[in-house]
């Protein structure tokens, strides 16, 4: 008789070794310290984490990244102590410049005039914070890393070559489309309810963020959510004209509207300037939306008209906030502060992150309006570097900014990429708006601009290219969309 054979061989039990000894080495230490074991398994398991990310598309990579940065420093609120926003960011950067597995056959990169503008205006605000103490400063450290350069400029290096397919701008397009469907439904909750459908439940905390009467989101600021919504809102439009599917135009339709709804439910007025000038423009200055204009403007005065009588206390609040006098005074007095420093140091400025307390003794008091905004950052992004940076900080961040735009849009689009230079320059009209009545550093806002300048900037950096590139290194040509 037979031994009965072995479900398993030698050779695979040898194989099984590398795991058998870890799993017994974590056996034993839990049984003198559980804690340990556990920090043992969630090391382990942010190790397995980080090794998936890295193997990832970094389009998926980054897409999901920046859809993540909406919660961008609230990620305490939600119970996580470290934000997977800029872990996805980072890694999806890190796989592109490092040629990680998705990318090992990557073309070479290819710096440009906005990239090396960039890189300067950074080392300008490094000796400035150094100077003034502001780099250990957490806020002074966050914007120098998020909201003007460090991150921003690993995106624009990034982006040419994770988004460079047809398929990897599909990555991109869909999630952004999501966020939007996300962002627009939370604007709306809020608004008109129910708040039970507001998640996460800090974004109805009035003592988390600012503008808790407004539609904020989970950005829990009122002006940053709205230039999300309407970055979103102008995605969403590139799928309504490119998609084939009818279900999909629609859905994409729908998410841009529900989005344009959100930036009036903001209460905001720059932004509700920026969103109608911008659009404006855009339906004006290129052909293919030219067939859309009566249709567009109908709908947009419909839309407006239809909200501002059917939802409750809606116009109450609209007219509430386009007369409100506090905010024109703030923006008033802080703006004359800001030119005030400007004046007294044009070459140094006060130093970055310094404003809101060495801007203190620049507050005059005037005869229409009394002095109101002390201790808050310039209402107005040009003003504000001006005094921080000095003259010529902020005109080197104009240039590199302008350097930027001039590289996405400054040549004709090849075929897939004409929606995507319109959405970036409506995108691109509005944060310009807006910079004259905030100080724009918005982690979400200014990503989302580096990544779509990025997008189209590939392309030109590829055409730009001295022809030894071989086939495999070549960016796919997309097919022909219907609009």
């Amino acid at each position: 008789m037979t031994a009965p054979a072995l479900p398993v061989s030698g050779e695979s039990l040898r194989g099984w070794v590398p795991l058998a000894i870890p799993a017994a080495l974590l056996f034993l230490l839990g049984l003198f310290s559980t804690q340990a074991a556990l920090l043992v398994i969630v090391g382990v398991g942010a190790l397995a984490g980080i090794w998936v990310i890295w193997h990832l598309d970094p389009a998926w990579t980054l897409s999901i990244g920046l859809g993540l940065m909406v919660f961008n420093g609230r990620w305490a609120e939600i119970g996580l102590p470290i934000g997977p926003d800029r872990v996805f960011v980072l890694i999806g950067i890190a796989v592109v410049l490092l040629r990680g597995p998705a990318m090992v056959d990557r073309p070479r990169l290819r710096l440009y005039p906005g990239v090396w503008l960039l890189a300067a205006l950074l080392i300008v605000i490094v000796g400035s914070s150094l100077f003034n103490g502001s780099l250990g400063d957490r806020t002074g450290f966050l914007d120098l890393a998020d909201g003007i350069g460090v991150v921003p400029l690993l995106m624009l290096l990034a982006a040419p070559f994770a988004f460079r397919t047809a398929r990897q701008r599909a990555i991109l397009l869909g999630t952004l489309i999501a966020l939007g469907a996300y962002l627009g439904l939370t604007a709306l909750f809020e608004t008109v309810g129910p708040g039970a459908l507001v998640q996460p439940a800090y974004i109805l905390d009035p003592d988390v963020g600012l503008h808790a009467e407004r539609a904020r989101g989970p950005l829990v600021e009122a002006v940053h959510n709205g230039l999300a919504l309407f970055g979103c809102a102008c995605v969403a439009l590139i799928g309504a004209l490119s998609f084939r599917e009818k279900t999909a135009k629609y859905f994409a339709l729908g998410v841009a509207i529900l989005c344009l709804m959100g930036c009036l439910f903001t209460l905001t007025r720059s932004i509700w300037l920026a969103v109608a000038f911008s659009m404006l423009f855009c339906v004006l200055a290129f052909k293919p939306l030219r067939r859309y204009a009566s249709g567009m403007t109908l709908l947009g005065v419909v839309l407006v008209v239809g909200l501002l009588v059917l939802v409750p206390g809606l116009s109450d609040s609209a007219d509430n906030r386009a007369g409100s006098q506090l905010p024109v005074w703030d923006r008033l007095n802080l703006n004359s502060a800001a030119a005030n420093a400007v004046v007294d140091r044009p070459l140094t400025g006060l130093g970055w992150g310094q404003f809101e307390e060495e801007g203190v003794p620049y507050f005059r008091l005037a005869e229409n309006r009394p002095v109101t905004g002390v201790g808050q950052p310039a209402h107005n992004t040009f003003l504000g570097h001006a005094a921080e940076l000095g003259l010529p900080g902020v005109m080197l961040w104009i240039i590199a900014m302008l350097a930027i735009v001039a590289a996405a849009v400054g040549r004709q689009p090849p075929e897939g990429y004409e929606y995507w230079r319109i959405a970036f320059v409506a995108y691109t009209i509005a944060l310009v708006i807006v910079a004259n009545f905030v100080m724009l550093i918005y982690p979400f806002a200014i990503l989302l601009f580096c990544a779509l300048a990025g997008l189209l900037m590939g392309p030109r950096l590829y055409a730009d290219m001295d022809g030894r590139t071989s086939p495999a290194e070549r960016p796919e040509t997309p097919n022909p969309v219907s609009a």
